[in-house]
């Protein structure tokens, strides 16, 4: 709840995802003591990773990709932005903008590297048969203009984070997974405005 003094601007954003069928980690509140001391009230979101995935698409052996957070390292200025853009056919392209949550010992990214490249150098035609067969894009689609109406900018349109990807083993679409809202309703301004 950083930045959110009311604490209920992520609940509020990741109820609505998933009741709009947008995979999204659940948010609840608790009272935090340490040896009996209130050290105070905190907001628990579920963490996406092998549990999340197993819970709500019954397969966590795929790729799991978060949009990195694009600051630099010092904290300042903007760094990489996990864009969707193609930037070559080389992992190292690519590690600034996102980061490998799952199969960290196999360091596979072609299938992210695949996605990018159909996203960002198909034809419109290709574009549009393509996609469809690689990505979930009803959740994606519905995540997108949830940003939209919750006037949700800390996320892929406004700084290009905020987002996980994950490469389903079973259906071998993508899944498109909401990440971070308390910034949500309009507490974000994105630096091209």
């Amino acid at each position: 709840c950083w930045s959110d003094p009311t604490f209920l601007r992520e609940k509020v954003f990741m109820d609505a995802c998933r009741r709009e069928g947008v995979l999204a980690p659940r948010m609840n509140f608790a009272n935090v003591y340490l040896n009996d001391i209130f050290w105070g009230f905190y907001g628990v979101v579920e963490q996406v990773d092998k549990t999340f995935l197993d819970r709500w698409l019954g397969d966590n052996d795929g790729n799991l990709f978060k949009a990195g957070d694009n600051y630099t390292p010092d904290g300042g200025g903007v760094g990489e932005e996990a864009d969707l853009n193609y930037y070559g056919a080389t992992e190292a392209s690519y590690t600034g903008r996102y980061e490998l949550k799952t199969n960290e010992t196999q360091n596979d990214w072609t299938d992210l590297i695949e996605l990018l490249d159909v996203i960002d150098n198909s034809s419109t035609n290709e574009f549009v048969a393509q996609l469809p067969e690689r990505m979930e894009l009803s959740g994606t689609l519905r995540s997108l203009a949830l940003d939209n109406l919750f006037g949700n900018m800390d996320a892929y349109y406004g700084s290009s984070r905020n987002y996980y990807l994950y490469h389903d083993s079973t259906t071998l679409k993508w899944n498109w997974i909401h990440w971070d809202a308390n910034m949500s309703f309009g507490r974000y301004v994105p630096q091209w405005i």
